[in-house]
């Protein structure tokens, strides 16, 4: 009898460790990808690539084989990854053109990847090819986001329109022969403030719902990495607040405050920092001595080789002629690498008004200190010298003076 007891007591135990070893398996099991796809794709190149604000790393790869391709591994957190398919043909240099990219979230979970090659996003927009996502199925992640577009898309499509409307009916107009109808540009803008204020209160709340998910991590994130940050300091710090109980123990979360403390730099509320820039004759003078007191300061980051910026040029020499004695005062500042270019771009636009150059280019103080991360960039100081406004171009700059000054 005793024997028996303890046998049983032995099976148990064995039992109770099996499980156990079930248990820890099932909790390191990885990720499966089983991706279908339609087309000519044999034999194509099959790549996963990790996402993040570093780098853009291919973590592993396969071929395509009678349609069809599996990649297994597993990942410490869930995150965004591409799936890049590449029909590069034989004996060819790896091309774009022959790539086709399919965002999504990876967690380790058993995940369907279906689409056809023929509508796969390409690496290059292209407005005349039929474009059609994958359907990636099994990443809760990637379901939550999924919901969340769906939630937000009628929104999106009211921009996209009013954005349309403000290339075709204000934009064109003013490139091709200078009319430029500024109430019109100012009531477009006007709404699309509306709807982007209805998609933030959106995402804020998507946000504070989901704490949890790596999906509302990303936002955050984004936010504080963004070429403006449009929180003040309080509003980033608790934003960071609700993600620390889900997040604080993990690698993420620290380099979440380290973009949180470089997003506080240029915070709404804060006060401009000075840095040492290259005037018209050469030299070097601070940029508090070129801030003029008791008005709205624009500092306006720009490039000879910009585009944008050299398009944006005459509005801002229509007003500065307008507003220069009315309490508004712009200051142009240029990423050229170069001092001639510079100079020969102010003097074919005929730019009348404060010019300086950061001596380092994109590498210099303007990307370090006012994270200037691409141009045309433009910050508007308040009557205190405080960061008040951001993204003041076209007819968004002219609905701000229209409300402030006039």
């Amino acid at each position: 009898m005793m024997r028996t007891s303890l046998l049983r007591k032995a099976n148990l135990i064995y039992l109770a460790i099996l499980v156990l070893v079930l248990a820890s398996c099932e909790g390191n099991k990885g990720y499966t990808i089983n991706g279908t796809v339609q087309g000519d794709v044999e034999n194509a190149k099959v790549y996963l690539q990790k996402r993040d604000f570093i780098s853009q790393v291919i973590i592993d790869s396969t071929l395509i084989n009678d349609g069809k391709f599996l990649l297994e591994g597993m990942v410490e957190y869930p995150g965004l990854y591409t799936i890049i398919i590449d029909r590069t043909p034989e004996g060819e240099a790896s091309n774009p053109k022959y790539k086709n990219v399919s965002h999504f979230y990876l967690e380790n979970s058993d995940i369907t990847f279906e689409g056809d090659i023929n509508t796969l996003p390409g690496f290059y927009y292209n407005a005349k090819r039929k474009s059609v996502p994958a359907t990636i199925k099994g990443s809760m992640a990637q379901t939550l986001k999924d919901n969340y577009e769906k939630q937000v898309k009628p929104l999106n499509a009211q921009l996209n329109e009013l954005n349309q409307r403000y290339v075709n009916e204000y934009l064109t107009p003013y490139i091709k022969d200078g009319t430029e109808n500024v109430e019109l540009g100012i009531e477009i803008t006007n709404k699309e403030k509306k709807i982007n204020a209805l998609l933030l209160d959106k995402k804020l709340a998507f946000i504070r719902n989901n704490t949890h998910s790596i999906v509302a991590f990303d936002f955050v994130s984004y936010f504080f990495t963004a070429m403006y940050v449009d929180f003040t300091v309080e509003e980033i710090d608790e934003m960071v607040d609700w993600l620390a109980n889900d997040w604080q123990e993990t690698p993420l979360f620290e380099q979440l405050r380290k973009q949180a403390e470089a997003a506080k730099r240029v915070a709404l509320g804060e006060e401009f920092k000075d840095i040492e820039l290259l005037n018209r004759d050469g030299e070097l003078v601070k940029l508090s001595t070129l801030i003029e007191p008791g008005k709205f300061n624009m500092l306006e980051f720009w490039a000879s080789w910009c585009g944008p910026c050299r398009g944006e040029i005459p509005h801002l020499k229509r007003v500065h002629e307008e507003y220069k004695d009315k309490g508004f005062n712009i200051i142009s500042i240029s990423v050229d690498s170069r001092d001639k270019d510079w100079k020969k771009a102010m003097e074919e636009e005929g730019m009348v008004w404060t010019q300086l150059r950061d001596p380092n280019g994109m590498d210099g103080e303007v990307k370090s200190v006012y994270n200037v991360l691409g141009v045309p960039t433009c910050i508007v100081l308040d009557k205190e010298n405080r960061i008040y406004k951001t993204n003041m171009r076209g007819a968004y700059l002219d609905g701000f003076l229209k409300q402030e000054i006039d």
